[in-house]
């Protein structure tokens, strides 16, 4: 089985929780380079495209420029293993080409089409080439594999198996470089030039540790559920569904986002029990339950998300209600502030999901589904 070890790319310490300030990494890791000192002989795979520095190349103007460690692991390990690369240019291209056309458009892009472009173009970046690098990885019969930390954690959430031979660079200084950092803002205050040259100097060191043993495991799982909403905004945009299980498709469709009808789609799994129904109910933002009544004339329930995906779900309990029009629900849904939203929802059938998915807003939704 292959050994594993993500690594470190870059480091962001949010000042006041909200202002990104980039740390330049040190110009040596110990526990790396003794690592890559010891690997003589075998297949090694590492997270470049053939073509090794993607700043060489422009794609529709865009310039992407692979990190400095995996150049720098190609150069130490090239004499004496074989190099594997895990990545292609196909997914850069496409990515640059999505990217470019919303950066040009981006004005006067429809919103419908605007939020299935940045789909794709987020998903062709993040986990198409994830996707891309596992397969890689598995297929060729690697000894060794560097890549991402993301990557990395991502390969070892979705097979526990493997968990044993993933390694994680972590940073080993954070609390330092906050000091060091609020230091320089105090002292130079709106000087940026004299800010940016007292950063340059400040650097955050890495150790690498076992998988089980990460310390900032947290920030890997936010950012992984993140991926998990991705994907899941993908599958709605391929196939109409937001999870693609064979033989598994909801019993109620709909949407509480009016204005963007397929932002807010969600798909309800009621079971009924003497006269009352609970269930579940899955959207972009993550896995809610529910319990109320559905009656044929009129619905009423409850909804609490259990698993969030996304940072902006709703927090506390929603109370949806509404009753049957011309073969509709539509009503409207309570956050615990007391503020109040329209919603829609109709039985289950691939015809209606699509319209769903395809209306540019709730006036043109509700005259779609009424034909």
């Amino acid at each position: 089985m292959v050994w594993v070890y993500g690594l470190c790319e870059q480091s962001r310490i949010f000042r006041t929780g909200l202002i990104p300030v980039e740390i330049n990494p040190p110009a040596k890791r110990p526990d790396l380079e003794k690592l890559v000192a010891d690997i003589k002989g075998k297949k090694v795979g590492i997270e470049l495209t053939p073509s090794l520095d993607k700043a060489k190349e422009s794609v529709e103007g865009i310039k992407l420029m692979v990190h400095k460690v995996y150049l720098e692991l190609y150069e130490r390990l090239r004499q004496n293993n074989e190099i594997v690369f895990l990545e292609t240019e196909e997914n850069y291209q496409r990515y640059c080409r999505l990217a470019v056309e919303l950066h040009k458009r981006g004005d006067d892009m429809p919103a419908l089409e605007h939020f299935r472009k940045s789909v794709l173009r987020d998903y062709t970046y993040y986990l198409a080439r994830d996707k891309e690098i596992r397969r890689n990885m598995i297929g060729d019969s690697l000894d060794f594999a560097f890549i991402g930390a993301f990557h990395a954690f991502n390969y070892a959430k979705s097979d526990p198996s493997v968990i044993p031979n993933v390694f994680m660079e972590e940073e080993a200084n954070t609390d330092q470089v906050k000091a060091k950092i609020e230091c320089v803002f105090d002292c130079c205050c709106s000087d940026l030039k004299t800010i940016d040259r007292m950063l340059s100097h400040v650097f955050m060191y890495y150790r690498m540790v076992p998988f089980e043993k990460m310390n900032n495991r947290e920030s890997f799982e936010q950012e992984y559920r993140k991926f998990l909403s991705l994907a899941r905004k993908y599958s709605l945009i391929q196939s109409a569904v937001l999870l693609d299980e064979k033989g598994k498709r909801p019993d109620f469709v709909g949407t509480w986002n009016m204005g963007l009808p397929i932002d807010g789609f969600f798909e309800v799994y009621p079971e009924n029990q003497n006269g009352t129904s609970k269930g579940k109910i899955l959207d972009l933002y993550g896995d809610a339950e529910f319990s109320g009544t559905f009656g044929d004339q009129q619905i009423e329930f409850v909804k609490n998300y259990t698993e969030v995906l996304d940072p902006d779900a709703a927090e506390g309990a929603l109370r949806y209600q509404a009753n049957r029009q011309n073969g509709l629900y539509k009503g409207s849904f309570t956050f615990a502030s007391g503020s109040r939203f329209p919603f829609v929802l109709a039985k289950y059938s691939p015809e209606t999901a699509r319209k769903i998915l395809e209306a540019e807003n709730g006036e043109k939704l509700l005259g779609m589904l009424s034909r």
